[in-house]
C-alpha cells in the first residue's frame, strides 16, 4: 500500500465487518470471527504505515490498531472482512 491510498480502500466508518481470518498486526492482531466497528484510518509518515482503527463488539468496546506499511501488498479486502 502506497502513501495517499488510504482513502481508497473499502472499509466504510461506523460499519461492522467480521474477520474472516486472522490478521496479524504490528500493534493489536485481529482473531478470525472477530466483529469489529470501523473508525477511521490515519497515516504516519514517520513511519511510513496506514494505521485502521476498529473498535471490537463487545462489551468492553476495545480499540484495535490494524497497521499496513507502505511495502506491504495491497490488502486482498474480500479475504480479510466481510460486512455484516
Amino acid at each position: 500500500m502506497k502513501s495517499g491510498d488510504i482513502s481508497q480502500h473499502p472499509l466504510k466508518t461506523g460499519a461492522t465487518y467480521r474477520a474472516l481470518r486472522e490478521i496479524g498486526s504490528l500493534l493489536e492482531p485481529i482473531s478470525e470471527g472477530d466483529i469489529i466497528r470501523f473508525d477511521r484510518e490515519e497515516y504516519s509518515p514517520y513511519d511510513n504505515m496506514t494505521i485502521f482503527i476498529f473498535y471490537r463488539d463487545n462489551k468492553n468496546g476495545e480499540m484495535i490498531r490494524w497497521t499496513v506499511f507502505d511495502i506491504d501488498p495491497e490488502p486482498r479486502w474480500d479475504e480479510l472482512f466481510e460486512k455484516i
